[in-house]
């Protein structure tokens, strides 16, 4: 950027964006605008810009074992004031010296050279259930995560997290000045039931596997999904592209299906495609079904009932949300109807 030239296209358009290639193989620049004037003005203009003749020769590098030379530096990225080690290593990168009246025009990209380096501090992050303080030492600030099988008796002692982790990535070498994340001994805050460890659960019917401290439960859907929990709860619900719906009261656990047609007792509601929480109302979500059926839940899905007499059917232009509430009074309620299609509109009521 130190000289500039100056090139005249064949058509003046107002340049809205550059696109070039991210790998620097091409020699092409796309510029894509607004014709300014002619018989094309105000329309879209493509601009292809080669810069293929631009330099009089190749720069001399070798891509498969690039080297400093006489068109050529190096550099090396840095993130830290103290060392130039990112994920812990050290990239040295090649290219072009911006003097070097030469073109790179090679057909595949140039590898950086990586040297591992010692672990630092900026390898590590703050381990689970711990976070930075002011002085950015990480500190605990929820329970210990105690290994299954330990702390039995009130006595023991396990092996804690000292509050570090390695950066998932990280390629440092390891010593025992910067060992961060070894283990360290502390006294039992708590005492577990014999063979178990943090979170356990009884039985579940969702498929339960318990790994140490995390319990995992499993269930298979088909169709996207999209779920919506009820706040300060541990109540959800889910609806899957495949028109099934869910319902859970211990935070996924377990989940149970929701047959429509049993709970609110109409045979012709038909299969649920678009699910509502209520913005201001804890308890209360709306489901609209295939044949045109607005029915609510009172008490996070446990039951539900159907509002009748609706002024429309749900608008046929896909404007969502279909149902909106007001923050004074939770039974009002906004329906976005509308007309039949062709030409149909839409309606507020």
């Amino acid at each position: 950027g130190e000289t500039w030239q100056n090139v005249a296209l064949e058509t003046k358009a107002r340049i809205r964006a550059l696109f070039i290639d991210d790998d620097g193989l091409s020699p092409v620049l796309l510029a894509i605008g607004t014709a300014r004037e002619g018989a094309h003005a105000s329309e879209q203009v493509f601009v292809a810009v080669d810069f293929a003749k631009s330099w009089s020769r190749q720069c001399a590098i070798d891509p498969d074992d690039p080297k400093v030379g006489k068109d050529t530096e190096s550099f090396v990225l840095t993130a830290h004031e103290d060392n130039d080690c990112i994920l812990g290593h050290r990239s040295e990168h090649v290219r072009r010296k911006p003097t070097a009246d030469c073109f790179m025009r090679l057909d595949q990209t140039l590898v950086p050279r990586q040297t591992d380096c010692d672990c630092s501090a900026h390898d590590f992050e703050c381990d689970y259930n711990y976070a930075p303080d002011e002085k950015g030492r990480c500190q605990l600030v929820g329970n210990e995560v105690i290994p299954h099988g330990q702390c039995q008796r009130p006595s023991d002692r396990f092996m804690a997290s000292p509050g570090y982790r390695l950066i998932p990535g990280n390629t440092c070498i390891r010593n025992a000045a910067n060992d961060m994340d070894k283990p360290v001994e502390k006294p039992c805050p708590r005492v577990q039931n014999p063979g178990s460890g943090d979170h356990d659960h009884e039985g579940n019917d969702g498929g339960q596997v318990v790994l140490g401290p995390i319990t995992h439960h499993t269930l298979v859907v088909s169709g996207d999904p999209h779920i919506m929990a009820f706040p300060n709860t541990t109540a959800f619900l889910l609806m899957t592209s495949e028109q099934a719906l869910y319902r859970s009261d211990d935070k996924g656990a377990k989940w149970v299906p929701i047959d429509l047609a049993k709970s609110t007792g109409n045979s012709k509601i038909g299969k649920p495609v678009y699910l509502a929480e209520h913005s201001y109302h804890s308890s209360r979500a709306y489901v609209y079904t295939e044949n045109d059926v607005l029915a609510y839940t009172e008490d996070r899905g446990a039951t539900w009932s159907i509002i009748r007499n609706l002024p429309s059917t749900a608008n046929g232009l896909h404007i969502r949300p279909i149902i909106d509430f007001n923050p004074v009074n939770p039974d009002w309620l906004l329906f976005v109807g509308g007309t039949p299609c062709p030409n149909c509109h839409s309606e507020i009521w």
